[in-house]
């Protein structure tokens, strides 16, 4: 079954819909989204089970997107059952701005980024919600869905390394499992897909928050772990001194553990299920960080 939307069916069911341009923008283990006309975004999920997390999604922006400080995606509807594309789809209003590339900013640039993205976190770990809305986020086990799973991971991706790279991750792994009392953090609503694809930005100024399929309950600290890995240590440390976070050091530390983390997971289970090329950016992405000294 292909995945490929049928845009003349799908106009046929959005009434005054006329596609004039369509364009993928973006691609996650459960979704492909692509920007129509420059004003709509669609989202398509990949398999039926895959609406958990667009329901998930849809049912927190509404609740959030009045209460946080940055803009974020306003659902506009959905079609579930659909001639044009076999899973459904959703439609969202369409957020200016692309990716941002903190590599490519001006020193005041980017301390400006810092502190509008330290806003955004720390308002977003700040939303208490109702028991409505409990029911519908997910809890998060940041750590690995438990230590069972990590060591099956580690199972799975140590033979594609050497002798010395297996050593050095067996031994972050045991120091982390011995910090185990800094992971202890009081959970909080978080992101948990923070990355700079759904990060953006335009004109000096960040234009939206992206992709919350994966918003949950877990360590507001996690937010961070895509910040260390694509934009390094010291925009980690800039944007957390604005957010007014109390341990600066021990949230790189955590930061650079589930950056580690993460890259296992997607080698260990993302066959069949993470866009291409994302294995093999995983491992590079592993292996420097085993070379770190």
């Amino acid at each position: 079954m292909t995945l490929q939307p049928d845009w003349k069916k799908i106009e046929s069911e959005v009434p005054g819909l006329s596609v004039d341009s369509a364009k993928l923008i973006g691609e996650g283990w459960t979704a492909r989204a692509y920007r129509v006309n420059d004003e709509l975004v669609f989202k398509f999920p990949k398999r039926a089970t895959d609406w958990d997390e667009l329901d998930r999604e849809i049912a927190f922006l509404a609740y959030a997107r009045p209460l946080l400080p940055s803009p974020v995606a306003e659902h506009l509807f959905q079609i579930r059952k659909s001639l044009g594309a076999p899973h459904g789809y959703g439609v969202y209003r369409n957020l200016p701005g692309e990716a941002v590339r903190v590599s490519e900013l001006s020193d005041a640039a980017r301390a400006g980024l810092a502190a509008s993205l330290a806003r955004f976190l720390r308002s977003l770990h700040g939303l208490r919600v109702g028991a409505e809305m409990e029911s519908v986020l997910r809890t998060a086990e940041e750590r690995m869905v438990s230590e069972h799973r990590l060591s099956e991971a580690q199972e799975k991706v140590a033979p594609g390394l050497t002798v010395q790279e297996r050593r050095c991750l067996a031994h972050l792994l045991d120091r982390y499992r011995e910090a185990a009392g800094d992971f202890s953090e009081e959970s909080r609503i978080i992101h948990a897909d923070f990355s700079a694809q759904h990060i953006l930005y335009a004109e000096g100024a960040l234009t939206g928050i992206l992709d919350w399929g994966e918003v949950s309950f877990g360590d507001p600290d996690y937010d961070f772990c895509y910040l260390y890995g694509e934009f390094g240590e010291a925009f980690v440390r800039e944007v957390a001194s604005q957010y007014g976070h109390p341990d600066v050091d021990g949230l790189v530390r955590k930061a650079h553990f589930y950056w580690l983390v993460d890259q296992i997971d997607a080698i260990a289970y993302g066959s069949g299920r993470a866009p291409a090329g994302d294995e093999e950016a995983a491992w590079r992405q592993l292996r420097a960080i085993l070379h770190q000294r």
